[in-house]
């Protein structure tokens, strides 16, 4: 599976600004445009973390996952350039999304019971998408992926960058590379 995270960048200061219906509604908002990148690029999205998104894909084209996940973002960043225009107009701000993508095995399940059971994604690969989201922070990048996903993209993804990091709550260092989405693909080198 292809397991991306995302997260809109300095959302706290914009969650202490805002009184806490238009929040509510900023964010149906934001995670209903998501949503509609996703599905059309035949992502799951397994879960919300605050502001965050835990997406997966493979699950009908398991060929296809990280092509798909790949696609997605563009997609989702797309509907962010939509989106922004509104909040700058509303509320003097926009989004900045962050993504981590990984790619691997994990365990794909229904959890829970009754109407709050949900579709769930299990394992180390998850904690893995996470943290390379995790790293976009402290590398001030916007979108980071695993080598796994570079091998798995070949050799059309454009890389701008790559560094060996260590990933919080995991041993050894691990190889992440900055993606550009294709407005960015003038500035970008290939691999």
């Amino acid at each position: 599976m292809a397991i991306l995270f995302t997260d809109i960048e300095n959302y706290t200061p914009f969650a202490e600004a805002l009184p806490p219906y238009d929040i509510i509604h900023v964010l149906n908002r934001y995670f209903r445009l998501m949503n509609e990148a996703i599905s059309e690029h035949h992502g799951y999205l397994v879960d919300y973390v605050g502001d965050g998104i835990l997406v997966i894909f493979g699950l009908e084209r398991p060929n296809e996952a990280v092509a798909d996940a790949l696609a997605a973002v563009q997609a989702m960043y797309r509907a962010l350039d939509r989106l922004n225009p509104y909040l700058q107009q509303m509320y003097q701000r926009t989004f900045r999304v962050r993504a981590g993508l990984h790619y691997g095995p994990v365990v794909v399940g229904h959890v829970g019971e009754g109407p709050s059971r949900k579709l769930a994604a299990i394992g180390d690969n998850v904690n893995m998408a996470s943290r390379i989201e995790s790293a976009n922070k402290e590398l001030g990048t916007q979108f980071l992926v695993s080598e796994a996903v570079v091998q798995a993209a070949g050799p059309d993804l454009f890389v701008h960058r790559s560094c060996a990091r260590t990933l919080k709550g995991k041993s050894g260092k691990y190889q992440l590379y900055e993606v550009m989405m294709p407005l960015d693909v003038a500035t970008a080198l290939p691999r």
